[in-house]
């Protein structure tokens, strides 16, 4: 794996690692809106990304995409479309 590829990797759990510790601190706020039980979501949701980060190497992250994309072809050919548009729009500018 290339150093590029290991430095991404790492800034990405680290950011995880942020987030999940923001959004706990908001779980102990009770409200009627169901704003507390969606960030409960979004922490459970954001911390098991990051402990899937942390736990496998680039082979096996290879695999299960490869593995979700075989699963689910539709909304992967939508997903990488969507990918390639979001990416070359952030290019331009």
């Amino acid at each position: 794996m290339s150093p590029d590829t290991m430095r991404t990797v790492n800034k990405i759990k680290e950011n995880l690692s942020e987030i999940t510790a923001i959004t706990k601190e908001t779980r102990h706020i009770p409200d009627e809106s169901g704003l507390s039980e969606f960030a409960k979501d979004v922490a459970r949701k954001v911390g098991s990304a990051a402990n899937y980060l942390t736990r496998s190497d680039i082979n096996t992250m290879s695999r299960d995409t490869i593995r979700l994309c075989r699963q689910y072809p539709a909304q992967s050919i939508a997903t990488a479309m969507a990918l390639g548009f979001l990416m070359g729009r952030m290019r331009r500018t």
